[in-house]
């Protein structure tokens, strides 16, 4: 957790991929009290969403989780909102989590309207909240907008469904899980590798397909002198990561991998989606030198031929290294290849060739 004097502004929960269901879930409470704030003639309207206590709706009960009282009750809620939701949304789903966003709060709802009948009509905002600021929080609300109209037990019944949820979810065991990764971070911070490679690998044997914690492992493991353990859970986060389509992530990872520990082989299939995505992004360097190890690698498989000549032509057209193409050129030669590859490679490396001589003679005339 993360504190600004005392408020706290962020958790230590990695958010993997884009939190789509709080995105939309903030964006809906914002355009909606905007909306009512500066649109007028829409209070009957805004009369008719909010929940009547003497009246109750499963409707109303849920879509007076997206009204707020006041500007201080809206940023609050979203401010805490977009601490918590993310990582809560991370690890559950999207689905589920919106799902149990419109259950609970149209819960939260109806135990504000059983708790106070016959009161004006409550607004209340599912958004999770810390226990001390929100009680801060009531007493700024009376110093600087005093409202009636926030319901405070739905805030709480929110508070507490949620807590209830995650016991029911088996979440504690999921926090238990989480702490042990933050003791890892924190032993990793210290220059204490035995203990943090420790606390990652308990983490792995629960939760082996966390391509974030393997890599972390894979660093300490590197530190360690592990070699061979760090190759295996690169890989491992490199192959994880393309499972979910997160090809840009595997490509960083792919390129941490080859700063620490050299070159090391993916699966064929693997390594060649992350030389197209290297030069998909602009990195030819990178997709040069994953092209290069594919076709080193797997000089048997149909498309190593292929590769080792988009390495040449990256090298030569792109970053005017006729040298490091002519190596290239002369060691695919080598290989047995179809006439018509040959034919091909021969050409590459002529013009190659007549690239050298004219960065040569460029040379020789600078120096003169």
């Amino acid at each position: 957790m993360y504190y600004f004097f005392y408020i706290p502004v962020g958790t230590e929960a990695r958010v993997r991929g884009t939190p789509w269901g709080t995105l939309a879930i903030a964006s809906l409470n914002a355009g909606i009290f905007l909306f009512f704030r500066f649109v007028p003639g829409f209070e009957p309207e805004f009369y008719r969403l909010t929940l009547q206590p003497g009246d109750p709706s499963i409707l109303t009960s849920i879509t007076s989780s997206f009204l707020h009282a006041g500007w201080i009750h809206l940023l609050s809620n979203l401010l805490y909102f977009g601490i918590f939701a993310p990582p809560i949304e991370s690890r559950i789903g999207t689905v589920r989590f919106l799902a149990t966003y419109l259950c609970f709060a149209g819960l939260a709802n109806l135990a504000q309207a059983g708790w106070m009948l016959a009161i004006r009509p409550d607004l209340a905002s599912m958004a999770v909240i810390a226990i001390a600021l929100w009680f801060l929080l009531q007493g700024v609300y009376q110093l600087v907008q005093p409202v009636e109209g926030t319901a405070y037990v739905a805030h709480l019944t929110g508070l507490a469904t949620g807590a209830l949820l995650g016991f029911l979810m088996g979440l504690a065991g999921e926090a238990r899980l989480e702490r042990r990764l933050v003791i890892g971070d924190r032993y990793a911070e210290r220059g204490e590798w035995y203990a943090a490679v420790g606390e990652y690998e308990h983490y792995l044997t629960k939760r082996p397909e966390d391509p974030d914690v393997l890599i972390r492992a894979a660093r300490v493991h590197r530190v360690t002198q592990q070699t061979h353990v760090a190759h295996a859970r690169f890989r491992q986060a490199i192959a994880r990561l393309l499972k979910r389509n997160e090809v840009d992530e595997a490509c960083d990872c792919f390129d941490e991998m080859k700063r620490l520990l050299g070159d090391a082989p993916l699966p064929a299939p693997d390594l060649l989606r992350i030389a197209r995505r290297f030069e998909e992004r602009g990195r030819p360097s990178d997709a040069s030198r994953a092209y290069e190890s594919y076709g080193r690698h797997y000089p048997d498989a149909p498309g190593a031929v292929t590769a080792l000549l988009k390495c040449v032509d990256i090298e030569r057209k792109i970053l005017n290294n006729p040298g490091r193409a002519q190596f290239v050129c002369k060691e695919l030669l080598k290989l047995p290849l179809r006439p018509d590859l040959e034919r091909l490679a021969r050409e590459r490396l002529h013009a190659v060739e007549e690239a050298l001589l004219v960065q040569r003679g460029g040379d020789r005339r600078k120096s003169a």
